[in-house]
C-alpha cells in the first residue's frame, strides 16, 4: 500500500521554490520525489474547492498515504495565492494497524524535512500560526500519546496526526483514550473542527461535523 522511498537515482530530489506559484504537480513532486497520479490531482482540486471526495476506492499500491502530501499541497496553494484558507489545518490519518502507522511516520517525517529545508515554504506556513512551527507531526497511539501535547499547545498549527481509529474516534465521541474526562471537550474540538479524518482501508476523507 505504501509508496517506497523519496529519491531518484539513490539521492534526494530537491529544488528551491522561488518566484511564481508552482503547479500542483511541481509541489507534489517536491514533497514526495514523484509525480502525482491522476486521482491525486483530482483530490487536490477537490480540496482547494472545499469539496473533497468522501470515498476513494483505490487498490493496494495506488499511493493512498500520499493523501498527506496532497492535503499539504492544497494548503500550500491557498496560502501562496493569498486565498481564504478553506483547507483544514489538521489531517488525522487513521490506520487500523500500528505497524503501518509507524511506516507512515517514516514517509511523513521525510515530507517534514523537505518543508523545513525550504525557507520560502517554511516561512509561508509559519506566517499563519501562533507559534514558531511550520508543521507538527504527531503519532497518536499507545505509549506515544503524549505527542498530542504539541497540537494541544498550538491549535493554530498545521498538523499531521498518524493514529489508529480508536484513538481518533474516541476523541470525537468525548471519551478520549489515555486522556482525562476534564479535557474531553478540548480533544473533541481538535478532531471535530478544522480537521480532515482519513480512514485508510475504508478511506473516507471528510469534515467530522458533516459525517
Amino acid at each position: 500500500m505504501l509508496a517506497s522511498g523519496f529519491s531518484r537515482g539513490g539521492s534526494p530530489w530537491r529544488f528551491v521554490v522561488k518566484g511564481n506559484s508552482l503547479s500542483f504537480a511541481a509541489k507534489f513532486e517536491y514533497l514526495t520525489g514523484r509525480p502525482p497520479y491522476s486521482w491525486q490531482t483530482r483530490l487536490f482540486h477537490q480540496c482547494i474547492t472545499d469539496r473533497p471526495s468522501r470515498n476513494l476506492s483505490l487498490p493496494t499500491g495506488a499511493g493512498k498515504t500520499s493523501i498527506i502530501p496532497t492535503w499539504l499541497c492544497a494548503v500550500w496553494h491557498q496560502l501562496e495565492n493569498r486565498l481564504p484558507l478553506t483547507v483544514p489545518r489538521r489531517l488525522y490519518f487513521s490506520i487500523d494497524r500500528r505497524v503501518v502507522v509507524d511506516q507512515s511516520e517514516a514517509i511523513t517525517r521525510e515530507i517534514e524535512r523537505r518543508i523545513n529545508d525550504n525557507q520560502d515554504l517554511c516561512g509561508l506556513l509559519k506566517s499563519q500560526v501562533a507559534f514558531d512551527s511550520a508543521l507538527i507531526v504527531s503519532v497518536l497511539r499507545g505509549q506515544r500519546i503524549t505527542e498530542q501535547e504539541s497540537i494541544i499547545k498550538n491549535p493554530s498549527g498545521f498538523a499531521i496526526v498518524l493514529c489508529t481509529p480508536d484513538m481518533v474516534f474516541s476523541r470525537l465521541l468525548w471519551h478520549a483514550y489515555a486522556a482525562s474526562p476534564r479535557v474531553a471537550s478540548r480533544e473533541a474540538g481538535l478532531v471535530g473542527q478544522d480537521a480532515y479524518i482519513v480512514l485508510d482501508e475504508a478511506i473516507f476523507l471528510m469534515r467530522p461535523a458533516e459525517y
